[in-house]
């Protein structure tokens, strides 16, 4: 089913995805989507974190999101 995606997901400039490894079933399906886009060389970042769904997200929002997405989100300027 993810071959129909595989030409827009290398289009991606970041990609980046995890889970507490007590939150099942969405951590068995990061771990899946992980093998996945390994098969496929897409790049991409993965983790599985001790805890559930929102097990230190403070902390992970400050030292992992936010990094993350200042480092790959960009904007354009001067298009309003």
């Amino acid at each position: 089913m993810i071959d129909q995606y595989i030409s827009n997901l290398r289009k991606m400039h970041a990609i980046a995805m995890d889970a507490g490894d007590k939150d099942e079933p969405i951590a068995t399906t990061v771990r899946t989507l992980d093998q996945i886009l390994t098969s496929y060389d897409i790049p991409h970042i993965f983790e599985i974190y001790p805890g559930n769904h929102v097990s230190g997200i403070a902390g992970r929002m400050e030292t992992k999101a936010l990094p993350f997405f200042s480092k790959n989100l960009s904007f354009g300027r001067g298009t309003h």
